[in-house]
C-alpha cells in the first residue's frame, strides 16, 4: 500500500522510474506499452522490477497534489495512465479505494476545470471495469454537472450499475432507484478491524515486506482479515469521505505533508521534475501574487471563455470591477500563461479587451509578465526537444509583437536583445526554437510606420539573419523561418548585406 511521505527508494530505482515517466510524457513510449510493462513488473520474480513498479505507482499517487499545476497535454497523459492502472488491476485494496476517490473528487470539480478534465479522462479508461464498484458508480452518476455534460457516458455507467444490481443477490431494494438499491455505505469499522485497515497504510517496510507486495502486487496479502472484504470496505470508506477517520487526512489527500525521511530534503516532486518544473503554467503557479476568491476566479474564467468581439466592452467593465489593483499581478500571469501562450487565434481579441479595460498598470504588468515568460522559455532546454514549448514560444512572440511593434512601440533591449538571442541560439544549437519565435515577433512590424526594413533595430536583425541564411550547414526548416521573416518586410535574404559575426563564434557540440 502507499506509504507515508517518509518513504524513499534507492536512487537507481528512482532514476529508472523517472526514465519511464520521461518516455511516457515525451510520447516515446505509448501508454499501452507502459501498462504492459507494469503488469509484467508487478508479478516479476526479479526484485528490482518489483521495486521499479512500486516506485512508479507510489510516485504517481504522491504527485496527485501537483496535478492542477500540470500543462494540459501532460495532465491528459497522466489521466490516461492513472485510469489505465485502475482498468488493468494494477492497484488494489486501499490503494484502489484512494484511486477511485481521486477520480471522484476530480469529477466533482467545476466543469471544464483542469481537475474535472483529469477525472473525466481517467474515468473513460475504466468504464467497463467500473461495474465491479457499485458504490463508486452510484456517486459518479449523482454528479449533476457530469450528467448534463456527458449524458452518454452516464448512461453507460448507469447501465453497468443496473447490471451489477441485477446480477448480485441482496442488493436490490423494493421500489428504490439506483441509490436505494445499493443500500447504505458500510459503517466505519471499530476495534481490531480498524487498526488492521490503518496498518495496511502505515505499516513500516522491512526486508521481508517488499514494496510491490504492499501495493497489492504479486498477489501479496494485505494486513486485514479478508482482502476482498477490506478492498470493498476501503473503497466505500473512501467514496463516502470517511477515509480520514481510518487512513488519516494526509493519506486520503495523498501525502500532502512534506517528507521527513532519510534523504527527504533532496527529494523533489518526481513527475513534476520530469515534466513541468520548467513549464510555463507550473512556473506561474509559483510566482507570488494575491489571488481573488474561487468564486471570482471562476467568473473571470467564464468571462474570458465567452469573450467575443461584440461582448468586449461589457466584459471589460465587469472584469475591471473584479480585477482590483491587488489582483492585477495574478490576472497578468493568468492571461499570459493560461490564455495567450496557448490561444494564438484569440490574441487580437485579447488585445481589444485589454484596450477596453484601459488600465496602465495592467498594460505594464502584462508586458512584464510576457518578458518573464519569454526569458523562462528561452533559458529552458525543453524548447529544443518539446514542440509544445516551441509553440508556446512562438505564441508569446506574436503576443509581444502585438503589444509593442504593432503599436509602434519598441521592444527594449534591456528586456530582450534580439540579436543576442539569435547569437546565443546559434552557439547553443537552439535555432529550431528561436528562429520561428523571431519570425512571429517581427511579423507584427508589417504595415507599421516605424518598424520597417530601414529601422536600425530591424536592419541589424535582418543582417544577422542574412549571414545565418548563407551558411551551407543551415537546416531547411531554419532557412525557411528566416525567409518568412524577410518576407514580412518585402525583402529576400540574398538581397541583404550579411554581418560577419556568427562565423567567428564557437558553437557547442
Amino acid at each position: 500500500m502507499l506509504q507515508t511521505t517518509g518513504e524513499t527508494f534507492p536512487s537507481d530505482i528512482e532514476e529508472e522510474a523517472n526514465s519511464q515517466f520521461q518516455k511516457i510524457y515525451s510520447e516515446a513510449k505509448p501508454i499501452e506499452e507502459t501498462v504492459a510493462m507494469l503488469q509484467a513488473f508487478k508479478v516479476s520474480p526479479n526484485p528490482r522490477e518489483q521495486e521499479v513498479f512500486a516506485c512508479m505507482i507510489h510516485n504517481l499517487f504522491e504527485e496527485y497534489r501537483f496535478f492542477p499545476r500540470y500543462p494540459d497535454k501532460e495532465l491528459h497523459i497522466t489521466a490516461m495512465l492513472f485510469g489505465s492502472l485502475i482498468a488493468h488491476g494494477l492497484v488494489s485494496s486501499i490503494t484502489l479505494g484512494i484511486a477511485l476517490r481521486c477520480v471522484l473528487d476530480a469529477l466533482r470539480k467545476p466543469p471544464a476545470s483542469k481537475m474535472y478534465c483529469f477525472g473525466l479522462d481517467a474515468l473513460q479508461q475504466f468504464v467497463t471495469a467500473s461495474q465491479a464498484w457499485p458504490h463508486f458508480l452510484s456517486h459518479v452518476c449523482s454528479i449533476q454537472h457530469l450528467r448534463e455534460a456527458e449524458p452518454e457516458l452516464v448512461a453507460k455507467l448507469e447501465s453497468a450499475l443496473h447490471e451489477h444490481v441485477k446480477n448480485s443477490e441482496g442488493l436490490a431494494a423494493p421500489g428504490g432507484g439506483v441509490q436505494s438499491a445499493l443500500g447504505d455505505v458500510c459503517p466505519l469499522p471499530a476495534g481490531p478491524a480498524a487498526a488492521a485497515l490503518k496498518g495496511a497504510v502505515f505499516k513500516p517496510m522491512t526486508a521481508a515486506s517488499p514494496r510491490a507486495s504492499s501495493l497489492g502486487a504479486a498477489g501479496g496479502p494485505v494486513s486485514v482479515p479478508d482482502e476482498r472484504q477490506a478492498q470493498q470496505l476501503s473503497i466505500e470508506l473512501e467514496l463516502e469521505g470517511r477515509a480520514g477517520q481510518v487512513l488519516g487526512d494526509e493519506v486520503a489527500a495523498l501525502s500532502l505533508a512534506p517528507s521527513t525521511g532519510t534523504g527527504a530534503a533532496a527529494r523533489q516532486p518526481t513527475l513534476a521534475a520530469v515534466i513541468s518544473t520548467e513549464s510555463l503554467e507550473y512556473a506561474a503557479e509559483k510566482e507570488p501574487h494575491e489571488k481573488p476568491s474561487e468564486k471570482d476566479t471562476d467568473r473571470i474564467s467564464f468571462l474570458i471563455n465567452n469573450l467575443s468581439e461584440d461582448s468586449v466592452a461589457t466584459r471589460a467593465v465587469e472584469l475591471k470591477q473584479k480585477i482590483v489593483p491587488r489582483y492585477i499581478a495574478w490576472f497578468s500571469l493568468y492571461m499570459v500563461s493560461k490564455r495567450v501562450a496557448h490561444e494564438a487565434n484569440y490574441h487580437k481579441l485579447y488585445c481589444s479587451l485589454i484596450d477596453a479595460m484601459n488600465d496602465k498598470e495592467l498594460n505594464r504588468q502584462l508586458l512584464a509578465v510576457t518578458h518573464w515568460a519569454l526569458r523562462l522559455l528561452l533559458a529552458s532546454d525543453r524548447i529544443i526537444r518539446d514542440s509544445n514549448d516551441r509553440t508556446l514560444l512562438k505564441n508569446l512572440g506574436s503576443w509581444l509583437g502585438l503589444l509593442t511593434f504593432a503599436r509602434n512601440k519598441p521592444v527594449l533591449s534591456k528586456e530582450l536583445e534580439l540579436k543576442q538571442v539569435i547569437t546565443d541560439a546559434y552557439q547553443r544549437g537552439r535555432l529550431v526554437a528561436v528562429l520561428p519565435f523571431v519570425a512571429k515577433l517581427l511579423e507584427a512590424c508589417k504595415g507599421t510606420r516605424v518598424f520597417n526594413a530601414h529601422n536600425p533595430m530591424v536592419a541589424g536583425v535582418l543582417s544577422l539573419l542574412a549571414e545565418l541564411h548563407e551558411m551551407k550547414c543551415l537546416k531547411v526548416n531554419n532557412a525557411f523561418a528566416i525567409e518568412l521573416t524577410f518576407k514580412v518586410f518585402g525583402q529576400s535574404p540574398k538581397e541583404w548585406k550579411p554581418t560577419d559575426t556568427l562565423r567567428q563564434l564557437t558553437r557547442e557540440r
